[in-house]
């Protein structure tokens, strides 16, 4: 399978495209005042800026086998590759998420909400053990100690013995590695987003299963039922997580596929705008997706003439609900088949990394 590579210059900023036959192209960006300079193709020193701009992609990527190639501007100011050479590095496999629609049982329904119930138990007693454990030692306790614990709750408790363990840890691990990413951001200076505990209007409404077997059409797990899915056979699945909404039950499957080969010609650019939604290096403007909102805005008209800790605005709520995420699939499927569109027309994709905070004059907004 071949390998190709290229910088590409677009907009006055260069972009380092690396597309080893994927069906997104696998992108490198940088911007040149990282390198401490700024582009001027009319300089002379353009050729020595390339080459600054190719040793810090090779420092990052694990996709340059770093082999040197001249390169050439020619006049639509694409620097080609002056190197045709092919490397074979076999089947490339990437892993791809597939999102079903679950058909289940109505005692399915009611122990898959017991199930989530008990999982939004274990966050916030976990939360709780976390940060009393950090108050008193100074340090936080792990989810492998955790897990321990829910062991002997499992050996003690039949109502946690009978569902899936590896499902219950499924919330310990979320928990741990929502405080490590906290710790993360505050080490580094951002904002730090501390964990928050799940209250009756935030309750967990998904899991994972690490190790799921799809037989017949269905996707079983102990203690909770049977989840009907109209999947493909031959699926290599490697990962599942069911996911309850507003609207419906869903499984998402991680699976392997293999990449798909095609040439590598077709190279293209996509600049973000404000009128447009995007613009493309070939001049091609994308208009913006405009959703009919109309039903969502009386909906919630309705949410806040209603009483509170009613039953009738219990109900409203749930209409908001649905009707949120049907509007939030909509604007989800408009772009995907623009994203689709682009990556079957083209198989080498450069897109610009804003930095919107940096654009504005008030960095405090």
């Amino acid at each position: 399978m071949g390998h190709g590579h290229g910088v590409y210059y677009f907009r006055g900023r260069l972009f380092h495209v690396a597309g080893p036959n994927l069906p997104t192209a696998i992108i490198i960006y940088w911007k040149i005042e990282q390198l401490g300079q700024s582009l001027d193709s009319r300089s002379g020193n353009l050729h020595a800026k390339i080459s600054r701009f190719r040793r810090a992609c090779q420092e990052t990527s694990h996709r340059l086998d770093g082999s040197k190639f001249s390169s050439t501007v020619n006049k639509e100011g694409i620097i080609s590759n002056g190197s045709n050479a092919q490397h074979d590095f076999g089947a490339l496999m990437s892993r791809r998420a597939f999102t079903y629609a679950a058909s289940v049982s109505a005692a399915t329904h009611c122990r898959l909400d017991a199930f989530l119930r008990q999982q939004t138990e274990l966050w916030n007693d976990a939360w709780y053990e976390c940060i009393d454990c950090h108050r008193k030692t100074g340090e936080t306790i792990s989810a492998y100690e955790q897990c321990k614990s829910l062991t002997k709750i499992r050996n003690e408790l039949d109502e946690f013995s009978q569902f899936h363990l590896h499902c219950q840890r499924s919330v310990l691990f979320r928990l741990d590695r929502a405080f490590k990413s906290f710790f993360r951001r505050v080490k580094a200076g951002d904002k730090p987003g501390f964990p928050r505990f799940k209250g009756q209007n935030r309750q967990i409404r998904s899991f994972d299963v690490p190790s799921p077997i799809i037989k017949d059409g269905s996707l079983r797990i102990k203690g909770i039922g049977r989840f009907r899915i109209n999947a493909e056979d031959g699926l290599q699945v490697k990962a599942a997580r069911v996911v309850k909404s507003a609207l419906r039950v869903s499984v998402q499957l991680i699976c392997e596929v293999e990449d798909s080969h095609r040439p590598q010609d077709t190279p293209i650019g996509i600049d973000m705008g404000l009128k447009h939604r995007a613009i493309l290096s070939t001049g091609e403007t994308i208009d913006r997706v405009k959703l009919d909102r109309r039903g969502l805005k009386r909906r919630q008209r309705k949410l806040s003439r209603s009483k509170r800790a009613s039953n009738t605005r219990r109900k409203k709520i749930r209409a908001v609900q649905k009707e949120w995420e049907r509007t939030r699939n909509r604007e989800r499927q408009s772009l995907h088949r623009i994203s689709a569109d682009i990556v079957r027309r083209h198989n080498m994709i450069a897109v610009e990394n804003l930095q919107i905070g940096n654009m504005v004059k008030n960095h405090c907004v």
